[in-house]
């Protein structure tokens, strides 16, 4: 009996887990997104692509999967999951005022407390560092520096 796309999509969804249990996100990655180009409407693919973004740091893809994902979700419980992943994505991506009115979504009131505590926090600190570059060139100049000799030292052993 032939294979569906259906069932390939979840065969490539069950190898995708395996790999993110691992740690091997990036591995991960292209099944996940081979499973959503056969399954489309299948949110669940959408929901694992975010995650695996969220866990590389590519917090814009996150929020952007987590969309997608949102568009087919009709299950409430994993709507709320999935909502929870796009705020957080989105305070990691510094699109506040969007995570704001995704938090306002949640069901979870410890979440949602939690999260918009976190998104004050972030508000707060960005409020009172206006010149964010300037601060982080100040960060930079005042990290001890090694000694250019040590350096050096290192490579006339290495041409020895």
């Amino acid at each position: 009996m032939a294979e569906t796309d259906s069932q390939r999509s979840e065969a490539l969804r069950a190898q995708g887990n395996e790999l993110y249990r691992q740690g091997k996100f990036t591995d991960a990655l292209p099944l996940y997104e081979q499973a959503d180009e056969l399954a489309p409407d299948d949110p669940a693919p959408l929901s694992n692509v975010s995650v695996a973004h969220f866990e590389l740091g590519d917090y814009k893809s996150a929020v952007t999967a987590c969309d997608r994902a949102l568009e087919h979700q009709k299950d409430e419980a994993k709507r709320q999951k999935i909502l929870l992943r796009r705020a957080t994505s989105q305070i990691h991506a510094l699109e506040l005022v969007h995570a704001g009115a995704t938090i306002e979504q949640l069901a979870d009131v410890k979440a949602k407390t939690d999260l918009m505590k976190c998104l004050a926090s972030q508000s707060e600190s960005r409020r009172r560092v206006q010149d964010t570059k300037a601060v982080h060139k100040m960060i930079i100049m005042d990290l001890p520096r090694f000694k250019p000799q040590m350096r050096v030292k290192s490579l006339s052993r290495e041409t020895k």
